[in-house]
């Protein structure tokens, strides 16, 4: 590599396909990854790119996100051809222009870039597993068995969703539920009715997302989920009240996992971080298929 060769562009016009036509070379069949690559570049506060000649070597592109916006997000494609430099070279045009900390997600068998960011003085700060759930080998009575009695009653969210009070008290335990499980990149200034919103949004099954009401309080709730994949729910937000109940969380997946067996679904897909309690209390007792997971760095400013 002749260093004379390399032109590093701030916020250069990009050509979709070539763009896309460099991270498929990069990322292969990972279309996910490739398109919220793409989308982010669409929606961005800034993208550097490097070249050789004529010829893309690296990308990255930062972004900010108002439910997170005490950091700055960023994405990053490098060739490996050419080692660190570039990476080390892309990521200074934004360390010194941005809020930070800087923070990025990427595959753990992206072992180029995950042993960049150790390098680069980045700090894991949480692993995500997205495992599936096949419903069909689950006894939900044996596991009933081996559970102590729920103290409270368990309504749906359908049942409470005109109830002013217990509307607003489940809203309150799922921000603060949210909030505790996502210390090192803090939520921003979210209303009450924004996370109504997102608690009662078009996707979520309110028939099959519980509450469990106890003294006029809601002290546990478990959402689901409908999904773009067929025959499969997806594991929503979930929390007990104060301490991690384990109980209480499994009988309310318990009557989701019987709610998806009923109407003929087959599997529930999760996204379980490693900073949640409440969702690890999932696999820990649950037969989750062996899954990839994504790891989050983040680094702060010197």
């Amino acid at each position: 590599m002749q260093e004379n060769n390399i032109q590093i562009k701030h916020n250069p016009p990009l050509n979709v396909e070539s763009t896309e036509a460099f991270l498929i070379s990069i990322f292969g069949n990972e279309k996910d990854t490739v398109d919220d690559f793409i989308y982010r570049i669409k929606n961005n506060i800034c993208t550097f790119t490097a070249y050789n000649e004529d010829n893309m070597i690296g990308l990255l592109t930062a972004w900010k996100n108002n439910f997170h916006p005490y950091c700055t997000y960023f994405a990053l494609a490098i060739n490996p051809v050419y080692g660190n430099e570039i990476a080390h070279k892309l990521l200074h045009c934004i360390e010194d222009n941005v809020i930070h900390p800087i923070q990025t997600t990427v595959w753990e068998t992206s072992y180029f870039l995950k042993s960049f960011y150790e390098q680069a003085g980045f700090k894991e700060i949480r692993r995500t597993y997205m495992p599936r759930l096949n419903v069909a080998p689950i006894n939900i009575q044996t596991y009933k068995n081996q559970l102590k009695p729920t103290q409270g009653f368990i309504y749906s969210l359908k049942d409470i969703e005109a109830n002013h009070d217990l509307r607003s008290k489940l809203i309150h335990l799922v921000r603060d539920t949210y909030k505790k499980t996502h210390t090192a990149n803090p939520v921003g200034t979210i209303d009450e009715n924004q996370w109504g919103k997102l608690i009662f949004e078009d996707d979520t099954i309110l028939e099959a997302s519980y509450v469990i009401l106890a003294n006029d309080d809601i002290v546990g709730f478990a959402l689901l989920h409908a999904s773009d994949m067929p025959k499969t729910l997806e594991f929503g937000w979930r929390g007990t009240k104060n301490v991690v109940d384990r109980s209480a969380l499994l009988t309310l997946c318990l009557n989701q996992i019987k709610y998806a067996k009923d109407n003929q679904y087959e599997f529930i897909d999760a996204e379980i971080d490693t900073t949640d309690p409440f969702q690890l209390e999932l696999m820990k007792h649950l037969p989750f298929a062996p899954a990839p997971t994504l790891i989050t760095f983040q680094k702060n400013g010197v």
